[in-house]
């Protein structure tokens, strides 16, 4: 059996109702149990992208982030404009013409672009998810992301979706938007107005639902993980709490181990 072990990082949560089961738009539904749950970046704030995309070939799958940028949408947040737009860091073809990208997010914040917090995912999502060559084909992830902003905080979700399996995995990040500094989980949820265990309530009663519906999923080992370093809570693009939290398979299924769901309210 191929096994998945990913954990994702860092998030927020509340209130939760099953929304689906995985957060990318492109490769989770109920039908497809294989991924890790991806997020999709057209579920953001964003407006339609203009972007004319940089080309790279094969031999430049190094290349640095192109100059375009899609445009977002300002989204207020106790006084602040908060600003996220989609940068291509890199843009390659296989033999057939089809065009893969990687793509990171730039954070704005009142106007002033948040340096540090940008340098730090766009080196991070290209060491960690490359796109690379492989004879006429392309190998490796393609990358995007969604963001959601509330309470003084925004909340960007990684996704990377590797492109020769069906396989996913996300990554959530959360931000004071007064300091620009990473927040922990548990400080998101304490701004939300939840205790811990409240919230880890939460998502043991959405856990529940999901595994009703979906039962290639052991519900008492998904429980038993249950926490912060299996759990991460995070802002969805509507504004709403989501969680991305940890489900275990079930022995016979076609992956075992651990995979990452994405749930809101």
């Amino acid at each position: 059996m191929k096994s998945i072990q990913k954990i994702a990082v860092a998030g927020i949560a509340g209130a939760l109702i099953l929304a689906s089961a995985g957060c990318d738009k492109k490769s989770d539904s109920d039908t497809s149990e294989t991924t890790a749950a991806s997020v999709s970046s057209t579920e953001s704030e964003t407006t339609e992208a203009e972007t004319s995309a940089t080309e790279t070939t094969a031999e430049e799958s190094e290349t640095t982030a192109s100059e375009t940028e899609t445009e977002a949408t300002d989204a207020p947040a106790e006084g602040h404009v908060v600003e996220v737009t989609e940068v291509v860091a890199a843009t390659m073809k296989d033999v057939n013409g089809i065009e893969y990208q990687t793509v990171i997010p730039k954070l704005t914040v009142d106007g002033q672009e948040a340096t540090e917090i940008n340098e730090t995912l766009g080196s991070y999502i290209q060491k960690t998810y490359p796109l690379e060559e492989n004879g006429d084909y392309v190998d490796g992830y393609e990358t995007s992301f969604s963001y959601g902003v509330k309470d003084n905080m925004v909340s960007i979700v990684i996704s990377a979706n590797y492109l020769t399996e069906d396989f996913g995995v996300s990554e959530v990040y959360n931000y004071d938007l007064d300091t620009l500094t990473e927040l922990e989980n548990s400080e998101v949820v304490k701004r939300l107005g939840m205790s811990d265990d409240e919230f880890f309530g939460k998502v043991e009663d959405v856990y529940t639902a999901y595994c009703e519906k979906i039962n290639a999923f052991d519900l008492d080992k998904s429980i038993e993980l249950i926490g912060y370093d299996k759990v991460k809570p995070y802002i969805t693009s509507d504004g709403n709490i989501g969680v991305l939290g940890c489900l275990v398979y079930s022995e016979g299924q076609q992956f075992d181990g651990e995979t990452f769901r994405c749930f809101e309210l």
